[in-house]
């Protein structure tokens, strides 16, 4: 049901079928659509993003398939960027 939504939004991307979800690989990115438990034990999911194999940010939950593949989008075409701290290490 996830995949399918990810699939009709993110036409640019390659979906891996994971075992805890959906990964959308983008030439710069990486989005990571897991289930997650809402508050009343109903299906939620979030989507994490990862740039050079380190995740850089992570949204939800969301309550719907086409709520978790709307934002999904948004992700992938939005900039993505992180900040190198004083050490050299990102933050």
């Amino acid at each position: 049901m996830v995949a399918d939504a990810l699939a009709g939004r993110l036409t640019e991307a390659t979906l891996r079928h994971e075992e805890r979800g959906v990964v959308a690989v983008l030439s710069d990115r990486r989005l990571r659509v897991e289930p997650i438990s809402g508050p009343e034990g109903d299906d939620r999911w979030q989507v994490a993003v990862s740039v050079d194999d380190e995740m850089v940010a992570k949204h939800g939950p969301f309550a719907s398939p086409t709520a978790v593949a709307d934002r999904a989008a948004t992700l992938a075409a939005e900039s993505v960027s992180y900040t190198v701290c004083c050490d050299g290490h990102r933050s």
